[in-house]
C-alpha cells in the first residue's frame, strides 16, 4: 500500500481531535452528559440501587429516573434502558454516583479498554514495515472509537471480547476464549454469529466457559430483580414500535436494518423482506465459511480461522437488529486481521484483484466513517453509506479467502 495512506489517516485524526477539543471545551458537564447515550445505562443502574429493579422495563419509571438524573434539564424524547437486566446489576455501583461523576468513571473504563485494544493491535505479528504505527493511527482516527468514548457507550467491551477471544482460540486456549467472549454479553446481539461460528467449529470448551458465565449472570440478576425476561421481551416489542419518542431510529442504523429502512421505509413490508433476505444471506455465508470451507469439504476448518472469524464478526455487526454508527468500533480487530491476512496472502501466493480490493477497502474505511460523521456524505441520502461499504468489503473478503484456499488446496 502507498506510504501516504497512514499520513492521510493522521490528517483525519488531527481534524477530529481539533473538533473534539473545541467542542468539549465549550461544554458544561451536565449539559453535555444528559444528551449522551450513557444516560440510558445510568437510568438502569439507578433503578437497581433505588430498589426498583423489578420495574426496570417500565417506561414511566424510566422517565421519572431520567428526569431526576438530568434536572434541571429535560429531554423531550426518552432514552430508555434497553440492555439486558444483568448489565444494570453489574454496573449498579455507578448508580450510586451523580450522573456526571458516573459518566467520567465509565469514560475511564472505556479509556482503559481502548489502551488494552491498542496494546493488542501492537502485538499482532508484523507483516509489513511500519505496521504498528500505521495500525495505531488508523485506530485512533476510527470515528466510531471517538463516538464510543464521547457517548460513554459499551462497544469497546465487545471489541475486546471478539478480539481477545480470537487470539485465545488461535493459541488453543478455548476456556479463556469463552471467558473473553462473555464480555460481549453487554451487547449480546453483536456476538450471536461469532457464537454460531464457535458451535460450527465445535469449540465446546469455549461454549462451556461462555455459558457458565452467562448462567451466573442470569441467576444473579434473577435473585436481585426477579425473573425479568418476559417483561424485557415485551419492552423490546414496544420499544421497536415506539419511534422517535423512545429514540428509536431504524433508518439511522448503519447496518442491514438501516439499509432496508432508508431505502424502503422503516415499517414497510418490502423493507422487512429485504432485511430478512440480507440477514438470512449473512447466516448462509457464516455456515459456508465455518462449516465446510469455501473451497470444499477437504480443507481443515482451522485453516485461515482468524480471517474467517473476522468475516463472521463483520457479518454479525451487519445483521444485528439494533446497531448505530458508534457500534462499528467492534469491527476494529476484524479489520486489522483481514488487512494483515491479505498482506500475507499477496506475499505467499501472489496478488490478484480480490486481495488488492480488500486491502484498499480496509485502508479507506476510516475515510468512509469520517465522511459519514462530518457531513461529507449527505445525511438525507437514501443510501446508508457504511452498510453498503462494509457489505462490499465482506463480499470481497469472502472472494479473497476462497481464492487463497483454492490455491493452497
Amino acid at each position: 500500500m502507498p506510504r501516504w495512506l497512514p499520513w492521510a489517516h493522521g490528517i483525519i485524526l488531527a481534524i477530529t481531535l481539533v473538533f473534539w477539543v473545541v467542542f468539549l471545551s465549550k461544554a458544561e458537564p451536565l449539559s453535555y452528559v444528559y444528551k449522551r447515550d450513557f444516560l440510558c445505562v445510568y437510568v438502569g443502574t439507578r433503578a437497581v440501587v433505588s430498589g426498583q429493579g423489578s420495574q426496570l422495563y417500565d417506561f414511566s419509571l424510566q422517565r421519572q429516573l431520567t428526569d431526576a438524573a438530568i434536572s434541571p434539564y429535560h429531554r423531550a424524547n426518552l432514552l430508555p434502558y434497553v440492555y439486558p437486566a444483568y448489565v444494570a446489576v453489574l454496573l449498579a455501583p455507578l448508580g450510586k454516583l451523580r450522573l456526571t461523576t458516573a459518566f467520567f468513571v465509565w469514560t475511564g473504563v472505556n479509556l482503559l479498554a481502548a489502551v488494552w485494544l491498542t496494546r493488542r493491535l501492537m502485538r499482532y505479528k508484523v507483516v509489513f514495515r511500519g505496521q504498528r504505527i500505521a495500525l495505531l493511527v488508523a485506530f485512533l482516527a476510527w470515528v466510531p472509537l471517538q463516538l464510543t468514548l464521547s457517548h460513554g457507550q459499551m462497544g469497546l467491551l465487545c471489541a475486546l471480547a471478539v478480539g481477545e477471544a480470537a487470539v485465545a482460540l488461535g493459541d488453543g486456549r478455548q476456556w479463556k476464549a469463552g471467558c473473553w467472549l462473555a464480555l460481549g454479553l453487554v451487547k449480546p446481539q453483536l456476538i450471536v454469529l461469532p457464537l454460531l461460528a464457535l458451535v460450527l467449529w465445535r469449540s465446546w470448551r469455549t461454549i462451556a466457559s461462555f455459558s457458565a458465565i452467562l448462567f451466573v449472570l442470569l441467576v444473579a440478576s434473577f435473585v436481585k430483580l426477579g425473573f425479568w425476561v418476559p417483561s424485557y421481551l415485551h419492552f423490546l416489542g414496544e420499544f421497536n414500535r415506539g419511534g422517535k419518542e423512545v429514540s428509536m431510529y431504524p433508518a439511522a442504523m448503519q447496518n442491514w436494518r438501516g439499509l432496508a429502512s432508508a431505502l424502503l421505509g422503516s415499517h414497510s413490508v418490502m423493507a422487512n423482506v429485504l432485511l430478512v433476505g440480507l440477514s438470512v444471506g449473512s447466516l448462509v455465508v457464516v455456515l459456508l465459511i465455518c462449516r465446510r470451507g469455501i473451497a470444499g469439504p477437504g480443507l481443515p476448518t482451522a485453516e485461515y480461522r482468524n480471517a474467517r472469524f473476522a468475516i463472521v464478526v463483520l457479518l454479525g455487526i451487519l445483521a444485528s437488529p439494533h446497531l448505530y454508527f458508534h457500534d462499528w468500533v467492534v469491527a476494529v480487530p476484524a479489520l486489522a486481521v483481514l488487512f494483515l491476512a491479505a498482506t500475507e496472502w499477496t506475499r505467499s501466493i501472489g496478488r490478484e484483484w480480490p486481495d488488492s480490493a480488500l486491502l484498499w477497502l480496509v485502508a479507506c474505511s476510516p475515510f468512509v466513517c469520517f465522511a459519514l460523521q462530518f457531513g461529507v456524505w449527505p445525511e438525507a441520502s437514501p443510501i446508508q453509506l457504511v452498510p453498503w461499504y462494509m457489505g462490499l468489503m465482506t463480499v470481497v473478503a469472502v472472494v479473497a479467502l476462497q481464492r487463497v484456499e483454492k490455491a493452497r488446496a
